[in-house]
Formats: structure tokens, sequence, C-alpha cells
């Protein structure tokens, strides 16, 4: 009996006096004291995790039974090793924030472990956000690109942009809110979603915008590490007359997710377009945008028919992929998720594949695709934890799923990205 009421004490009404405690706090320090508000939130993540047993924000109900590689059919497959973004288990049970390399069965070729504690000893942040993961206990890895020797680039969400060898290595690190996605173009500068967040009024240079608020920005940073332009994507609006797009004056307005700069060879596929023209896929309004890469101004958008969408590409073919969550509010019973075609010159679209009832496929947030060179597409499904390929007909050839957190859940994949072999040197010296 006294084990039971310390479980549930433990469970319930310490979890509920604890929130209700860090909660209060933070809106009372929050904005007068953010390095008092930062380490409240150190504290207040431990015991969610630690001491009550919480799952955290990244761990969701399961949607799919089994985990590692569940089908493959190998000479449908195109060949390959996927690198995989999310949380894993070590020898001691312990989960932890990675990024690791599997082949077509599953098996790890290479792993990086990252703690953002080790990497940021004290947060180069005090602003105070209303994010539950933006800080160096509770953030996720959200954008990454692998190069042939090993190296790695990647987002700590709305922390750090950190470049780290095969080693596990840290080369360089920014202090700057980076999130979602990294492009690098032809000249191997970094192209990065970055984040300004404005607590106070005065820090508010766009008449109507009201405090607090997040601007979002886009970052080229250098192979080594520098950066070297921002633009807002909030002032390319205004300045370019397309104020009618913002559905809020505050908060999270655009939630920028994707970055992508036309290169030279891709923009003879792209008339309307030219070289160094930016896309840029704005969540919450729906959005994709094309900005003139000398002027700073909108050239092309396109609202209908996404809802939420995430990871657009220029494609050899003259198209944009896209990557259309369908976010439903309320039950998603009945929600499917799907990957465009869209012919900008025509503003028209096309289904390339999307879920249904015998193959679901959904997820509200995030999600990535990648078309491959066999005419696959590589798809990440991130609340359900899953990676799968499947071929122009539709039919699937590859899946994966995250090990299970516990019997009933299983963590967010941020991104599953597909190498050839050749892309790899440093496996094949292994």
């Amino acid at each position: 009996m006294k084990t039971k009421f310390l479980e549930m004490f433990l469970k319930g009404y310490f979890f509920a006096a604890v929130f209700l405690f860090f909660t209060i706090l933070g809106v009372i320090v929050g904005q007068k004291n953010p390095a008092l508000y930062e380490s409240l939130r150190v504290v207040w993540v431990t015991v969610k995790h630690q001491l009550v047993k919480q799952p955290p924000h990244f761990v969701l109900p399961a949607k799919y039974p089994g985990e590692g590689v569940i089908f493959l059919a190998k000479e449908k497959v195109f060949d390959g090793a996927t690198l995989v973004s999310s949380f894993w288990p070590n020898d001691q049970g312990v989960w932890m924030l990675g990024i690791r390399l599997i082949d077509l069965n599953g098996v790890v070729l290479h792993s990086w472990s990252v703690d953002p504690k080790s990497i940021w000893p004290e947060s180069p942040h005090h602003d105070y956000a209303t994010r539950e993961y933006n800080d160096k206990v509770d953030t996720l890895i959200h954008g990454m690109q692998l190069f042939p020797n090993g190296d790695i680039v990647f987002n700590l969400e709305f922390f750090s942009l950190v470049k780290m060898n095969a080693k596990g290595e840290v080369i360089w690190k920014i202090p700057r809110r980076t999130h979602h996605s990294i492009f690098v173009d032809e000249e191997g500068n970094y192209w990065v979603s970055g984040m300004k967040w404005h607590d106070q009024a005065n820090e508010v240079p766009y008449p109507g915008i009201k405090a607090p608020v997040a601007e979002d920005t886009i970052l080229k940073v250098s192979p080594d590490g520098v950066i070297e332009r921002e633009i807002s994507v909030l002032k390319v609006i205004f300045d370019s007359g397309y104020l009618g797009l913002l559905h809020d004056k505050t908060g999270d307005l655009l939630h920028l997710n994707d970055i992508e700069v036309l290169g030279s060879e891709m923009a003879k596929k792209f008339p309307d377009f030219s070289e160094g023209d930016i896309m840029v896929s704005l969540r919450n309004i729906n959005s994709i945008i094309i900005i003139d890469g000398k002027t700073e101004k909108i050239k092309w958008y396109m609202s209908h028919p996404f809802i939420q969408q995430h990871d657009p590409d220029f494609e050899s073919d003259g198209s944009i992929v896209v990557f259309d969550n369908q976010y439903a509010q309320g039950s998603t019973s009945s929600a499917e998720s799907r990957i465009l075609k869209v012919d900008a010159g025509r503003n028209s679209f096309e289904v390339m594949y999307e879920g249904s009832a015998a193959q679901p496929f959904y997820t509200a947030r995030g999600g990535k695709q990648q078309l491959l060179s066999n005419g696959n597409l590589l798809i990440t499904e991130t609340f359900a934890g899953r990676v799968f390929e499947v071929t122009p007909q539709g039919e699937t050839v590859w899946s994966w799923l995250a090990p299970r957190w516990g019997k009933e859940h299983v963590p967010e994949v941020l991104e599953g990205t597909r190498y050839s072999y050749n892309q790899l040197e440093f496996i094949k010296k292994e």
C-alpha cells in the first residue's frame, strides 16, 4: 500500500505541483531574468524526464507495429545507406540525441552521438522564448548534411548550428537559433533557417507586428562557419507588399521550415527564375515563396493546395516537389499526407504519392521527401517514427521504424536521407 501511495504521489500530485510551480515561476521570471529562466527550464525538464518518467515531447504513440527494417524489396530499392536523426537508447537504456547511418537491413554503419550540454556547457541564449524545446536539455536535431569524409553539419533545433567530424569532435559551432533545414549550394555555403526572438515592442521594426514575435531569417554560412548574409523573411514580405499573407500579427508568424537556392545548372530548367533565387517554405501561412536573390523581393508564391507543407525541392525536370502535410485539426483518423509535384510556371500540381486506408501515411508536423535518381521517393513520416521508400507506382519497397520507447511509444524521426556508397568514402575506409 505504501509503495502504491508513493507511486501515485510521484506520478500525480507531485508532478502537478512541480508543473504549476515552474509554470508560474517561468511567467514571473522569464522576461525579467532570462538567464534564471533558462536555468529553471533545465531543472524542469530533468524532473519531467527522470523523476516523474514523463515521456519527452519528442515521443508519440506508436502508429505501426515493429521496429527497425520491417520490409525490404531489395531488387526495387535505391541502393545506399540512410542517414537518420532521432533519439536512441544507449547500452544503459538512456535515450540520447543522435544521428545514425544505416544500411538497407538496418545495420548501423556509423553513428554520431550528440550531447548539447557538452557542445554548449553554457547556453548562448538568454531570451525568453515561448517554445518547449529551445534549450540544451530538450532540443532536437532538425536539418543535417553529411560529407564524404564523415563530417556532418546539423541544427540543434532553435539552438545552434554545429559541424562535427566522423569521430564526433566539434569542428565549429554558431550560437544562433538555427532550425529545420540545411541546404548546401554549389560553392559549399550552407543556407540555414534562423530565428530572432523579439520580447519587447521596441525590438519589432514592422508596423502592426506585436511582441513577442519570432522573426524568421535566411542565413548564408561559409564552409568554415562564418555568417556571410542574413535576410529577414518578414522584411521581404513587407518590402514586396505581400502583407495579406500574414494571418497573425504576433508569435510564430511564418514558421520558416526550408530554404533552397537555385543553382546555375538547375536554373536552366526554370525559365521563370534565375540563378541565386531563394525558395522558402513558410508553414504557418501555408505558402512556398521564391525570393529574387538580388533584390530580396518576392518573385513567385503559391499557397493552394498546401496545408502546413515542408521540404520543397527544385528538381531537374523543372518541377518543385513538396511534402504536403495536409495538417488536420481535431480528429486525424482519416487524414493523409501527400507528396506533390508543382509546375511553378502554370501554378498547377499533381499528386505523386499520398496515404490511403491500405497504406497509411500522415504526419501533422515535420516530414521530409527525397526524390531518388531511380525515380523512387524516400519519405520521412516524422510523428510515426518511420522512413520508407516507394516506387513511382506507389509500391512500398523499404520501410524502417525507430526503436520503441517502452511498449506503446516511438520517438520522432526528423529526417531520413539516402546516400549512395560512392558518396560515403569514410565508410569504405572503416
